[in-house]
């Protein structure tokens, strides 16, 4: 993305997590990137539609291959950009899945997730099977002390916890 915002005549702020700076990947420079503000489906499932961004989408990838083993799939979404949002990306996927899951490392009150979670009932309200679901921060300023902040952000085990409930709902647990 970064690139794209260099060549991009609009202005563009890109935001980094300081906790992706160590990640590795492989990057295909010949191939040409996707629109700037498009969502990317990273992984496809069929029975919840987890929507991520940042830091948060390598934990919900980590999630989804954890409850794949019990049979649980979830499509990923890397949302990419938060304004302008892409709905299309998001709606679709929900109409596939008829359950959505949005995690957020931002606090759960007043947090973009709670947009998300607005904007994707408004428009997917008769699809959903079960009310859409948050993991997000807890609602506190972030410590400074490294144990304690990591137990105020979403971790793997929390999507999963989520994800599962979500599947019990109504007897949908496999």
């Amino acid at each position: 993305q970064l690139r794209q915002a260099i060549r991009s005549d609009d202005p563009v702020i890109v935001l980094e997590h300081e906790l992706l700076y160590f990640s590795k990947g492989g990057v295909d420079e010949m191939i040409s990137a996707p629109p700037i503000h498009q969502a990317l489906v990273r992984r496809q499932g069929r029975d919840i539609t987890c929507v991520a961004y940042s830091r948060m989408l390598p934990l919900a990838l980590q999630a989804a291959e954890a409850l794949a083993a019990e049979g649980i799939e979830l499509t990923v979404i890397d949302l990419r950009s938060l304004s302008p949002i892409d709905w299309d990306t998001c709606i679709a996927a929900v109409e596939q899945t008829h359950r959505c899951l949005i995690v957020e490392e931002d606090c759960r009150f007043a947090g973009a997730g709670a947009e998300f979670a607005a904007t994707l009932q408004e428009h997917c309200f008769y699809l959903l099977d079960a009310p859409i679901r948050r993991v997000a921060g807890m609602d506190i300023p972030t410590p400074f002390n490294g144990t304690l902040e990591a137990a105020s952000i979403p971790q793997a085990d929390d999507i999963v916890q989520a994800a599962r409930q979500m599947m019990a709902r109504n007897g949908a647990a496999r």
